[in-house]
């Protein structure tokens, strides 16, 4: 059973600490994202993908729908084109109601102010703020918890068994 425990806190604490690094590094780029050079862009495409997942608790099944906007747009950056579809750094999925926000500021055909990287002039935001970097710090804390338990119940049971 000690080994169970073993490769729970691995997994736990792998994707802990992986939900950590993405949340960071998602402040991180917004952070840096503030003072990029901006140029005028054109929304080229804008729709919502919707994802459906089920899950069974018992004899009762749920389903969940993600929402995630996407907004493809084009700009020019010294006389070459470049196309991106990041809206802001962190996490896409939302709620309806967010995308349809999304949707409503970015319509195909828009024109948008494009926030580039003076260093790579193909990474480009339309919005200087992080999305859903506290949520993933959050989730990578609650992993990271039931890894440090499970690694302690391991190291419980391998006591234990050494007696």
């Amino acid at each position: 059973m000690t080994g169970v425990w073993v490769v729970l806190a691995v997994l736990f604490g792998g994707l802990g600490f992986g939900l950590l690094f993405s949340a960071r590094n998602a402040k991180r780029k917004a952070q840096a994202s503030l003072t990029w050079p901006t140029v005028p862009g054109k929304v080229i495409a804008s729709d919502i993908k919707v994802t459906v997942s089920t899950s069974k608790s018992g004899e009762s099944e749920y389903q969940t729908e993600n929402f995630r906007p996407i907004v493809k747009y084009k700009y020019s950056v010294q006389g070459v084109e470049h196309s991106c579809s990041r809206i802001a750094f962190g996490a896409t999925n939302t709620a309806q109601s967010a995308a349809d926000a999304i949707m409503a500021r970015y319509p195909a055909g828009a024109d948008v102010t494009v926030h580039y990287n003076p260093e790579k002039p193909q990474e480009a935001v339309l919005e200087t703020r992080e999305s859903g970097a506290t949520a993933l710090t959050i989730l990578a804390v609650v992993f990271l918890l039931v890894g440090a338990g499970s690694a302690v119940l391991s190291a419980i049971g391998l006591v234990a068994g050494s007696g």
